[in-house]
């Protein structure tokens, strides 16, 4: 069910981080309709960029591709994403990409970097057992890392199985 708009701004930001990946479209219309709104008021910014379904969103802003054609994508991509199992999450490990890549390297581990967010600041992937047991590795070369609240389907090798088909 829809929850109340003021959800969005002040509610539990786990549950919402969950419940709006789950609800892609509902992101991106409300995107979307915030960027009309701020070109409404005047507001014209010279470069758009988004992450996830922002990325859709600033894109149709930007006139890459047609409100259609982008209500049509972020569907098929909803679909993709519910196919996925639900056994995968994400780390963020206070390293760099070097030490990530060489552990990955060195190792059996089925893990993607799923993002390299700062010269220290490194984003894996993959299976939540494996996760696990990096995150654990990690922690014993004092390595300081975090597992993260966001949709398990999202960002892993997972993406890859999807039993959906694109038309």
């Amino acid at each position: 069910p829809p929850l109340p708009f003021f959800f969005y701004f002040f509610g539990d930001h786990r549950y919402l981080l969950s419940f709006l990946t789950r609800r892609s479209s509902d992101l991106f219309a409300l995107q979307y309709a915030l960027g009309k709104l701020w070109a409404h008021w005047g507001i014209e910014p010279d470069t758009l960029l988004g992450h996830s379904i922002g990325e859709y969103a600033a894109c149709c802003l930007a006139g890459v591709f047609s409100l259609e054609d982008a209500l049509r994508m972020v569907r098929h991509r909803g679909q993709l994403m519910q196919s996925l199992p639900e056994n995968g999450t994400m780390l963020s490990v206070e390293t760099d990409e070097a030490t990530i890549l060489e552990l990955l390297s060195d190792s059996q581990l089925q893990l993607s970097v799923a993002a390299v967010n700062t010269a220290n600041s490194v984003v894996l992937s993959g299976l939540t057992r494996t996760v696990e047991q990096v995150s654990e590795l990690l922690k014993a070369r004092s390595v300081a890392c975090t597992r993260l609240h966001v949709s398990d389907r999202k960002s892993t090798r997972l993406k890859l199985q999807s039993p959906v088909p694109i038309s």
